[in-house]
Formats: structure tokens, sequence, C-alpha cells
């Protein structure tokens, strides 16, 4: 799919005090081992030949993080000009990089719809990614798109400054993107998914 906007930035995002309070209130539930659609357990993730993340998560989905999120991807969705048919936000990734913690080159979309749940016949259409502490707490973890045409063509390389707490970027869920490794310090992003109708 050929786009104009590849992905919309927010330098000021969510407000430092959000920030703050979300962080708290995550930190207070209990994490887990990150994986991928493909990869359900600690032992898939350690038996691959590629590492493709290595990070903890927690799971969200209280009412008032969503209402902070929604004004964004309405936004995005519309001045970007992609103007998605989506209906819904999945459950939000709370996500903990420490040191050397990273995800590797990845698309948010599965390769088909949900097939049960609340979620069936829906797939991902928008992502959103918000940086939630300060940028001075850590080095590394530089969020970054590869726009290249063709597999085999050259990596055509953008990273996303988000170079402020609360700073953040929505962006197509086909898109390829990773995180990269964290140098020093602890990193924490909050990650969603808005749904709609499988592409036509």
């Amino acid at each position: 799919m050929n786009l104009n906007n590849y992905w919309y930035y927010y330098r000021k995002g969510f407000p430092k005090e959000l920030c703050n309070e979300i962080i708290k209130y995550a930190l207070g539930k209990k994490k887990k081992e990150a994986t991928t659609a493909d990869i359900k357990t600690k032992e898939q993730l350690e038996n691959q030949k590629i590492v493709i993340r290595d990070s903890k998560i927690i799971w969200l989905n209280e009412e008032w993080i969503y209402d902070s999120m929604r004004p964004f991807i309405n936004c995005a969705n519309e001045k970007s000009g992609w103007n998605f048919d989506v209906d819904r936000i999945e459950e939000l990734q709370f996500t903990i990089y420490n040191e050397l913690d990273f995800y590797n080159w990845h698309v948010d979309q599965n390769t088909t719809p949900y097939k049960d749940g609340y979620l069936k016949g829906k797939t991902r259409k928008i992502s959103m990614s918000v940086l939630l502490n300060d940028p001075s707490d850590f080095e590394g973890g530089e969020l970054q798109f590869d726009l290249r045409n063709s597999s085999q063509g050259d990596p055509v390389l953008h990273t996303i400054d988000l170079n402020v707490q609360g700073s953040l970027v929505v962006f197509p869920s086909f898109l390829w993107h990773r995180v990269k490794p964290v140098k020093k310090g602890v990193r924490y992003s909050l990650v969603c998914w808005s749904v709609g109708k499988a592409f036509k």
C-alpha cells in the first residue's frame, strides 16, 4: 500500500503527569515475558533461531488510559490521510526495556484477521507508541522504521525521535519497525493497536 504519510508524530503528546501515573499504576501489576503472535511461551522464545524480542510487558485495559489514546489515533488517522476503518483498541501493552533489551524487526499486523474472541474478523490497522519516561533515564532504545520497497533492497531507515517524555508516534500496523537495544537505564513505553474489519 502506497502512503503519503508513513507516521504521525506528536512531540508533545501525553502530559508528564499522565505518563508518571501510568508508570506507577503499571509497575504495581504483575510482569510477564514479552512474546509475539507465533511465540507464546518463554521456552518457544528461547528455542527460536532468531531472537525477535527481549523485554517485559504488563497488559492494561483501564478506560482512563484508553480515553487518553483515542484522540491521538483518530487525529492521526484523519490528518495523515489514511482514513482506515477502525472501531476499537486492543488491550494496552506497557513495555519495560531494561539494559540490553530490544524488539527486533517486525510488523504489528498479523497475516490473517483474528479467528475468535472479541476481535474475531478484525485486523490491526493502526499502531501507537508512547515514550512514558524521561529520555535522560536511558540510552539507546531508538524506534526505527524500514521503508524499503522490497526485501532485496537496501534498508531505508528512519529513526523516530521520541526525545520528550510523553512524545508519541502513530503509524500503520503493517510498517516494519524495531526498538534498538537499550544501552543503559530503563525505557518504559505504552503501545496499542487500533483494529477494524480486514482490508478489502
